[in-house]
């Protein structure tokens, strides 16, 4: 439109003008090439949704039948893998395998009601910039289980702009989880912490309720 609109004056007629449009014309530009390099060298190296891989590892580990629980709406990206539903915790494996986007949703995956269920898999699906705990630190969330992260993110400009990752907790053997506990003193159950990054990302609340939320 820059071009368009300088063609309703003669050229040279503003030499200057003419000279500080091309100017600017050309930092623009200059800025939109950086971000294409800085975007097409993520995208080289990094994948966009972990959600495929999350599937395989599940695939491979012969998981599919384990008792898996899901938190997050991000966390149903996987479903589409699969033929049925994957989640105990959501209508118990039975109906649709689709997030349901109301009050009505029967998910549960309140903190402490999934550690004392006591899953053998639970994953956490990370979509927003508040949840970023579970990829910096997964091990202070759910004692007694080994994480394992999946990246994904969507990249903008000169940065990943949000998350399409997991991390798959895999419960511990309880030999092997006494040895742990031995060994070192299990973390303090952060389940303020845990309710405060699922509601800051909950898309069923109002942006000023998740606000607030994620200054909890």
């Amino acid at each position: 439109m820059l071009w368009v609109g300088r063609e309703k004056e003669p050229v040279g007629e503003n030499a200057t003008l003419d000279r500080l449009l091309l100017a600017a014309l050309a930092v623009t530009i200059a800025i939109q090439l950086g971000w294409t390099a800085s975007t097409a060298r993520y995208d080289w190296g990094h994948r966009y949704s972990a959600s495929r891989v999350v599937a395989k590892y599940l695939r491979d580990q012969r998981l599919e039948d384990a008792r898996i629980y899901a938190t997050g709406y991000f966390a149903f990206a996987i479903q589409p893998y699969f033929q049925v539903n994957l989640f105990d915790n959501y209508r118990a494996r039975a109906g649709p395998a689709y997030w349901d986007w109301s009050t009505h949703n029967p998910i549960v995956d309140n903190y402490q009601r999934i550690l004392r269920a006591g899953p053998e898999i639970v994953i956490v699906g990370v979509k927003d910039p508040e949840q970023q705990i579970f990829l910096e630190s997964p091990e202070r969330f759910f004692p007694g289980y080994r994480p394992t992260v999946f990246r994904g993110a969507l990249f903008w400009k000169n940065r990943p702009l949000e998350w399409d990752a997991f991390v798959v907790y895999r419960r511990v053997r309880r030999g092997a989880l006494r040895r742990r506990r031995s060994a070192s003193i299990m973390p303090r159950l952060p389940t303020a912490e845990f309710a405060a990054a699922r509601r800051s990302a909950d898309p069923s609340l109002p942006r000023s309720k998740r606000a607030r939320a994620g200054r909890l």
